[in-house]
């Protein structure tokens, strides 16, 4: 939030980041799941990369999402090949070309960062609302529209298994 009370976002850089209140935060781990910056050839930029080996049972799971995938497509997708068919995605770093929501709105934009504020899939269907920030650091807000919405550079997720419980 700027000093002028309007909601803009954008990369957080630790260097010039201010916390002006105490917080509570929520974290998971994967105990043989490491997460490690390589060159991605692909897309010639330093990227998070998950390696490790998953257990079929495993109650979390983090994976990564290449670009030009529909986000929303790709979270059902990992969650059915993993046995997941209700899940929470616990958290989220990456960016979409641009934003489609349900409601018909849109940021038409070449790259925007996005955060997912709530996810889950239930019977396998998948439900994203997310912030997704654009060039200008305006903030956008909504259910994201399956099949519209592809991946930009990358997408990192962290899903966990809906036990009911938060």
């Amino acid at each position: 939030m700027e000093a002028d009370g309007a909601r803009r976002g954008g990369h957080i850089l630790p260097a010039e980041a201010i916390v002006v209140e105490p917080g509570v935060l929520q974290a998971w781990g994967c105990s043989n799941i490491a997460i490690e910056t390589f060159q991605d050839t692909e897309t010639n930029f330093r990227l998070l990369h998950p390696s490790g080996v998953s257990r079929p049972d495993a109650q979390a799971l983090i994976a990564r999402v290449r670009p030009n995938e529909d986000i929303v497509s790709a979270i059902e997708t990992i969650a059915r090949d993993h046995d997941m068919p209700d899940a929470i995605v616990r958290g989220s770093l990456g960016s979409l070309i641009g934003a489609q929501f349900e409601n018909g709105t849109s940021v038409p934009d070449d790259a925007t960062e996005v955060l997912i504020r709530m996810g889950r899939i239930t019977a396998g269907v998948a439900d994203i609302d997310l912030l997704a920030v654009d060039s200008r650091g305006h903030v956008h807000q909504g259910r994201l529209e399956r099949g519209a919405n592809p991946v930009c550079i990358t997408f990192d997720l962290v899903l966990t298994r809906d036990t009911g419980t938060v």
